[in-house]
């Protein structure tokens, strides 16, 4: 049984994940809106049995939800982490309202280390090395934005991460 990680435990893909979300931080309250920021139920973006159907394998794990720790200085974000079979980690997060600057910083930084453009989801989508994984990010109608990651952990590489996480993204952006 795989021990319960989420991607807070994983330095390698904690700074990545850090650098989406510092950068909105102290600019989130002057920015924020009750209209465009909203956070999601992780059940609500993609539920455990859809990532077994997509990895082919049963036993995902929620490792971590935002919703019941959300920072008030960064309103619009969320952040969902799994534990999968054979040790992966999944992360998925929205940006909505202030939080949105994140995905766009992020997508800046992105393009400058070699990103790729992928189509077919979202308004436009971006698929990059990680530390430790890979990543996919997406821009999504009414200004907001999903970020979703992967990491072997074990090193296993069963697992095909580049068309697990353009998968898991094509489940989550038509819900936001």
């Amino acid at each position: 049984m795989i021990a319960r990680l989420h991607l807070r435990t994983i330095p390698q893909l904690a700074v990545l994940v850090a650098l989406f979300v510092v950068g909105a931080a102290t600019r989130a309250g002057a920015q924020a809106s009750p209209q465009n920021s909203q956070v999601y139920d992780c059940g609500d973006l993609i539920r455990e049995q859809e990532i077994d159907r997509v990895i082919g394998q049963s036993g995902t794990k929620l490792a971590f939800s935002s919703r019941d720790a959300q920072d008030p200085s960064v309103p619009g974000y969320t952040e969902c982490d799994y534990d999968l079979p054979g040790g992966v980690v999944l992360g998925v997060a929205v940006f909505t309202g202030a939080a949105r600057e994140n995905i766009d910083q992020a997508w800046t930084l992105s393009q400058g280390a070699g990103a790729k453009a992928i189509s077919g989801i979202g308004e436009s989508a971006l698929l990059a090395d990680a530390p430790g994984g890979r990543i996919i990010l997406v821009r999504v109608r009414g200004g907001r934005g999903v970020r979703v990651n992967a990491g072997d952990v074990e090193g296993s590489g069963r697992l095909d991460l580049d068309e697990v996480i353009k998968r898991v993204a094509a489940i989550v952006v038509p819900r936001i």
